[in-house]
């Protein structure tokens, strides 16, 4: 199979498809600054893929990203030049890539060896980030956190009994939400602190795994 990606202009009453590059297979994240500047990642025949479009997906380009990347999961973009994408190295073990310059270039951020694979990210600004995904012994998730764009990530302290984290979202700088799975269920994470402190949040029983999560304001999810 083949990505593909779909715009609308008019509030979903008609979707179309738009023409990406070839040998895009799959595409897992996407993210816009505007109504015409997105980044959409995921991976093709030669590892992993990030396009962008400037002109509201009239065309789609091929970004160059580090050779490494199997495969991008996520991407945030807090403004029309900074993005965080994340996902997976090709020798195993999570990936962060930033961007200050709307895709022209993407370089590779050091981040703790404490993933074996990051699923999605959150940027409440250009400089306050948290990624999520499973750790390196696939025995719990993984919480990420960045408070300079990128120059330094720092693993955050979260409870254990459950893998992988699929999904984060951040209205604030200080407030998130995270989902997954456990082996009992869904799972809702949340912090009010920056992800210096992580707690699960009650839901309803009988919920499986949860893979994705936006939130309006702190409040509202």
């Amino acid at each position: 199979g083949s990505g593909v990606v779909l715009g609308t202009t008019n509030g979903g009453t008609t979707w179309k498809a738009q023409s990406i590059p070839s040998k895009v297979s799959s595409l897992f994240g996407i993210a816009c600054s505007s109504a015409t500047i997105c980044k959409a990642v995921g991976y093709g025949s030669a590892g992993g893929v990030a396009l962008g479009t400037t002109n509201g997906g009239a065309t789609w380009k091929a970004q160059i990203i580090p050779s490494a990347v199997a495969s991008l999961y996520g991407i945030a973009c807090p403004s029309a030049t900074t993005c965080e994408a994340v996902g997976q190295i090709s020798t195993g073990g999570g990936v962060v890539l930033g961007t200050i310059n709307g895709g022209t270039t993407w370089r590779s951020q050091s981040i703790p060896h404490t993933s074996a694979s990051l699923s999605d990210v959150a940027c409440a600004s250009r400089t306050a980030c948290e990624a999520v995904g499973v750790n390196s012994a696939f025995s719990n998730g993984v919480a990420l956190g960045t408070t300079n764009g990128g120059t330094k990530w720092q693993a955050q302290s979260i409870p254990s009994g459950f893998f992988p984290l699929d999904g984060i979202a951040c209205p604030s700088a200080t407030t998130c939400k995270a989902v997954g799975s456990s082996s009992t269920g869904g799972v809702v994470l949340g912090t009010n602190n920056g992800g210096a402190t992580w707690k699960f949040q009650s839901i309803p029983t009988g919920v499986a795994d949860l893979n994705g999560i936006a939130c309006a304001s702190s409040a509202t999810c």
